[in-house]
């Protein structure tokens, strides 16, 4: 999972890090993915990678951030949303009889899969 870089989640400073509902995280591609490996049966492991130039003063994707308390509230919105009990806010107009079902859970993570 980037967490910044041209396709991160979080492109922009969050206002609140820890919440998953931050306009400034963009999920989609994720959210995606799990919801397909869910429907196929596939145990997800995410590795939260890149860090945003925001977080580390416009140093490349591969440096740690200056406040790792950076990393420590993007790690807890992500396990958030993807605890398997988070329903993410709807965009757009949905039908009254629509049910929305939670994100599935990914229950294996890494941090840095390569810290070089």
């Amino acid at each position: 999972m980037y967490w910044g870089g041209p396709t991160g989640v979080a492109r922009r400073r969050p206002v609140n890090a820890r919440d998953p509902a931050d306009p400034a995280y963009a999920w989609g591609r994720y959210d995606e993915l799990v919801r397909r490996a869910a429907k196929s049966r596939i145990k997800m492991v995410f590795s939260i990678f890149a860090t945003p130039g925001w977080a580390n003063g416009g140093k490349a994707i591969n440096r740690a951030p200056r406040n790792m308390l950076e990393l420590r509230n993007f790690a807890y919105a992500a396990a958030k949303r993807y605890s398997g009990t988070y329903v993410p806010p709807q965009v757009g107009t949905q039908r009254k009889q629509e049910v929305v079902l939670p994100l599935p859970a990914v229950r294996h993570w890494m941090a840095w899969n390569e810290p070089n």
